[in-house]
């Protein structure tokens, strides 16, 4: 277990320098907020994805949770009863794994 906390509480912040705070502050983990990255991870390229945790893992921290996972892009739920918006969510899903 990874004592950790979330992104989101530093958002005034650009990533590296709430990293440091965080792994300053002792943390072991961090979580992200997906929506504080970018308003769609998707737009967000391998190499930048590869960068975020690069720069958590070079100051001791693992990227270890995910949350709010659906606050941004507008428009998507997983029990909608849209059978397109439910895929075009699970796609998503799809995409923030890869984050």
């Amino acid at each position: 277990m990874r004592i950790s906390v979330c992104n989101e509480l530093f958002r005034g912040m650009g990533w590296a320098e709430a990293l440091d705070v965080i792994a300053g502050l002792g943390y072991e983990g961090v979580e992200v907020a997906p929506f504080t990255l970018a308003e769609d991870v998707r737009e967000l390229g391998r190499s930048e994805r590869s960068r975020l945790r690069e720069e958590a893992e070079s100051r001791g921290l693992e990227v270890c949770a995910l949350h709010w996972l659906l606050v941004s892009p507008p428009g998507l739920h997983l029990a909608h009863p849209d059978p397109a918006i439910r895929r075009r969510t699970v796609e998503y899903m799809g995409e923030l794994a890869r984050l």
